[in-house]
């Protein structure tokens, strides 16, 4: 990724990625009547420009694809550089109606400072959180610091890593209701997917909510 980033292929890479995934979330809806969310994470180095809003905008109307159903991830490093022209790009992306996701919360040296003035939609917490979970008291008390603040202010809070059902329980204590991890499904083919959500549908699972990552 960082050879693709610096010498450009990694523009063509999420464009590609980004309508791969907006095609089949729209196949979804079309043939088993499943409105799945899915998100896409985008590189930093479209965030120097607003080119990637018209490239999203028009994959969007092209798929024809209730922008409400793909979120874009990014971390605070799209930052890095010019922030007001990647605040620009950003802004531009949320007036398509997409959400936004703040990844791997937590780690960076100015996270706080981007929830006030970022506007994103969901946070998700980075998986060095939740592995010393439900050994480390620190790393509990920390986790439980970072769920509320950013609920209070209005965020949507994803645990990522969720490995074992005792992270599971331990996140539901603190009132972190949304995770993503191996726990729950592994990365694997759209039919392995597909099979997974229809077997969750059965058993009552409501699959509307369930995010997928391209």
């Amino acid at each position: 990724m960082p050879f693709a980033e610096e010498n450009g292929p990694v523009r063509v890479m999420d464009h590609y990625i980004l309508e791969q995934a907006c095609r089949r979330a729209r196949r979804w809806q079309d043939e088993y009547g499943y409105s799945i969310p899915v998100a896409v994470n985008l590189s930093g180095v479209h965030f120097r420009d607003r080119q990637i809003v018209d490239v999203v905008g028009a994959v969007l109307a092209r798929e024809r694809l209730d922008p409400r159903l793909l979120d874009i991830e990014l971390t605070e490093a799209v930052f890095i550089g010019d922030p007001a022209v990647a605040l620009e790009t950003l802004t531009e992306l949320k007036r398509l109606g997409v959400s936004v996701s703040l990844d791997d919360f937590g780690i960076g040296y100015s996270s706080l400072h981007y929830l006030r003035t970022l506007p994103v939609d969901v946070v998700k917490l980075d998986k060095s959180f939740i592995q010393n979970l439900t050994v480390s008291k620190q790393d509990r008390q920390l986790t439980r610091g970072i769920i509320s603040l950013a609920s209070e202010l209005g965020f949507e809070v994803v645990a990522e890593g969720v490995e074992t059902g005792e992270q599971v329980d331990a996140l539901l204590e603190l009132n972190c209701p949304l995770m993503q991890g191996y726990h729950f499904c592994k990365p694997g083919p759209e039919e392995e997917f597909l099979t997974w959500i229809g077997d969750k549908q059965v058993h009552g699972f409501d699959v509307t909510h369930v995010p997928s990552e391209q």
